[in-house]
């Protein structure tokens, strides 16, 4: 069956499965209010509870396809094909997880080098060939998880983050430098926001996205406060 999206990061609503809980643990255990609908205007905006974390400082191509360009390799930092891939690359082409939502095995980025010997780095990987054309059990299992994450969505790299630096990962296709990711009380990824500018705060939402090393409540280490956010 083709293709049309990536999986979602918060993941599928059937099986209740949550990979991250970027927002910390224990939020939706605390009763603190999360969110406030205008109920009495019959008004399609909420507001929610979040902190700005960042802002997308780049972003690069969108995946088509699933596909790997040259260019994420080397906005990533990696150029030589005789070294393992930068860790925070391989983790945000897999989300740091498996198709499970368990941690990587080891030998993930080693699928990464072998994939890239092949053809050569200025070529990227072409995942979709990885998968259907390679008789290789481990090709199978880390390509086909890369094509879940990052379908047509665009590597990005953040804002320097208090602690922390410019970090990697991956964001809508519609996202764009400028771009807030924030960190919403109660939910388990980071979102993407817009500001509509008719306001302080009035925003579009764009979608959800993955940052490395910030997936398991280390922005709540920040001690940032929540304000109110309205989508609309």
């Amino acid at each position: 069956m083709f293709r049309y999206n990536p999986d979602p990061l918060v993941g599928a609503a059937i099986s209740r499965l949550r990979f991250f809980t970027a927002s910390g643990p224990n939020y939706l255990r605390q009763n603190q209010r999360l969110r406030d609908i205008d109920d009495e205007n019959d008004s399609p905006d909420i507001t929610v509870q979040a902190f700005e974390l960042c802002k997308i400082s780049e972003a690069f191509d969108c995946a088509i396809f699933g596909n790997i360009t040259a260019s994420w390799l080397k906005a990533a930092g990696w150029t030589d094909n005789m070294n393992l891939p930068p860790g925070e690359l391989w983790r945000t082409l897999v989300a740091n997880r498996t198709s499970q939502g368990t941690e990587p095995d080891p030998w993930y980025p080693r699928a990464f080098l072998s994939a890239v010997r092949e053809k050569g780095m200025e070529y990227g990987i072409n995942t979709h060939q990885l998968i259907h054309e390679k008789d290789n059990a481990a090709y199978f299992e880390v390509f086909r998880r890369v094509q879940e994450v990052v379908w047509n969505r665009r590597l990005i790299r953040t804002s320097d983050i208090q602690g922390y630096g410019k970090l990697l990962g991956l964001a809508p296709e519609e996202s764009r430098k400028g771009d807030l990711i924030c960190i919403v009380r109660g939910c388990s990824v980071p979102i993407v926001l817009r500001s509509l500018g008719n306001t302080t705060e009035d925003h579009e939402l764009i979608g959800e996205c993955y940052v490395d090393g910030m997936m398991d409540g280390q922005a709540m280490k920040l001690c940032m406060d929540p304000v109110g956010f309205r989508i609309v």
